[in-house]
């Protein structure tokens, strides 16, 4: 039951990690000196500074979540060996 507090911080993970690619990796190539790109279909400006927030928004989310996982991991290995 405790294991599903590490569950909202990897879904955010996920959901950081596809604005990652959606934001920044599928346009790596199109970008300009200014860190700027272009979709002339869509009209939309993507930013180069935004794929590194994503990418560290992602990494933050993964690491809390497995944290939790491993602290809660040792606290029950801690506890079954204190009743031995």
């Amino acid at each position: 039951m405790k294991y599903l507090l590490s569950l909202p911080l990897y879904a955010s993970g996920l959901l950081c990690g596809w604005l990652f690619y959606s934001q920044y990796w599928q346009w790596r190539a199109c970008f300009n000196e200014e860190g700027r790109c272009f979709d002339a279909e869509t009209g939309v400006v993507y930013l180069q500074q935004s794929g590194m927030v994503w990418a560290g928004f992602t990494l933050l989310a993964f690491i809390a979540g497995t944290g939790i996982l491993y602290r809660f991991k040792s606290l029950k290995k801690k506890a079954l060996s204190d009743d031995i």
